[in-house]
């Protein structure tokens, strides 16, 4: 089968190398002119700090982000983390970002994976017929081109998620979504909050506490939270934010007052978002991708795979057993 798939990240690397396996012919559609997807570090920053409007940067990678999970977990099945696959052995057990997207650029070469991506270029539309046929914006001109099925892996770190609370429009302080956080020279004596109770709420309290004031971490699990950061003088655990007031204060849900403080840090994740692809195929509810069958195919055109949806998992791995179930479809 003639098989397209959006993305050069991990999921879309290893879609298309599961699929050359079983013998289809594959097109890979790679928007920016490298693979990794967001583990290609950018220094630069969106121009809107939250994330809502404007030019958009795919990748969501701060300067020290590294895993937080072994590289041995870290690793596709049969491509290892040290150098007896893509990596180097005295890399820390707990790689960088720059150490995975090597790996990746050295998975994407050692199956000659790069011949088969058409960096530079966009899928603008998708619709389905007889066949997926993608509407492409690309270096090489634009047009639409037929497959007999199609892996969409674009990703869901790109468009942030900045939840709604009551003051926010008249909150003077300088707010962003951790989307565009790159490093904590910016809150540099500062008083911050940061909101979010996931791994990078807790990545960008200890982080920023390092040249922070002071940092209070608000959470919907705040014993946990409080847990996390015990070796942190500076840093004080709160609950939920319940509304943020015009003189830079904020108030929480036990009606504790905070500040006035200085900077406030959204942790708050990321929508789901296929803009190419029209509702009557796939629609986000809440946050939710549906209708799939197994956070994977698609149960009203099954020729159509999402990889790479599901949260709190071993990433690579779980992409790989996706794609090669699909492959195998």
């Amino acid at each position: 089968m003639k098989v397209a798939v959006i993305g050069a990240g991990a999921a879309g690397l290893v879609a298309a190398r599961e699929l050359l396996k079983a013998r289809h012919d594959v097109s890979v559609f790679e928007q920016s002119s490298r693979v990794g997807g967001i583990w290609v570090y950018q220094a630069s920053s969106e121009p809107d700090p939250l994330g809502q409007a404007g030019p958009r940067l795919h990748a969501s990678m701060y300067a020290s982000l590294r895993t937080n999970l072994p590289r041995d977990l870290m690793a596709f099945f049969d491509f290892s983390f040290d150098s007896s696959g893509g990596g180097v052995d005295d890399w820390p057990r707990y790689p960088g970002h720059a150490q995975v997207l090597r790996y990746l650029e050295e998975f994407a070469d050692a199956f000659s994976l790069r011949q088969r991506i058409r960096f530079n270029t966009k899928v603008v539309q998708v619709i389905h017929e007889d066949r997926w046929l993608l509407t492409i914006d690309g270096d090489n001109g634009s047009g639409t081109e037929g497959f007999d099925a199609l892996a969409v892996c674009n990703g869901h770190y790109t468009e942030p998620r900045v939840p709604d609370i009551p003051g926010s429009d008249n909150f003077p302080v300088h707010s962003v979504h951790s989307h565009n956080y790159r490093s904590p020279d910016e809150f540099l004596d500062k008083q911050v909050v940061i909101v979010g109770s996931a791994s990078s709420g807790a990545d960008l309290t200890e982080e920023i506490a390092s040249t922070a004031n002071r940092v209070y971490w608000c959470s919907n699990d705040k014993a946990a939270s409080s847990k996390r950061i015990k070796h942190l003088n500076n840093v004080t655990s709160w609950g939920q934010v319940k509304r943020l007031i015009d003189d830079g204060r904020i108030e929480l849900e036990d009606q504790t007052f905070v500040g006035p403080v200085d900077s406030f840090v959204y942790a708050t994740g990321y929508h789901y978002r296929f803009p190419f692809l029209s509702d009557d195929l796939i629609e986000v509810r809440d946050n939710w991708v549906t209708p799939l069958y197994q956070d994977l195919l698609c149960f009203t055109q099954p020729t159509l795979a999402l990889i790479g949806l599901p949260f709190k998992i071993i990433p690579f791995p779980i992409f790989q057993i996706q794609a090669r179930w699909f492959a195998g479809c």
